[in-house]
């Protein structure tokens, strides 16, 4: 106890780049950027063609008072253009 007293506190961890994240009360999935920034996965078929089949179980409910340390940025379709 005496050690871990001594331990300063850093700032929260956003999950690490590729994550597949969503809001617990949305459906909406979003993929982690290396800075922060979360894009829209807009469809199945999208999630299928770039995680793989079993991309539903890659996804990760974050709660809605660590939202906002990402950033929302465009739909994932349009980085893979």
């Amino acid at each position: 106890d005496d050690q871990l007293q001594k331990m300063a506190l850093g700032g929260r961890v956003r999950m690490k780049q590729g994550s597949l994240i969503k809001l617990q009360y949305d459906p909406k999935v979003y993929e982690v950027d290396a800075d922060g920034t979360i894009h829209h996965v807009p469809d199945e078929a999208m999630a299928i063609y770039v995680y793989g089949v079993d991309w539903a179980k890659k996804v990760v409910d974050v709660s809605d008072v660590f939202w906002g340390d990402y950033t929302v940025g465009g739909e994932i379709a349009g980085m893979l253009e």
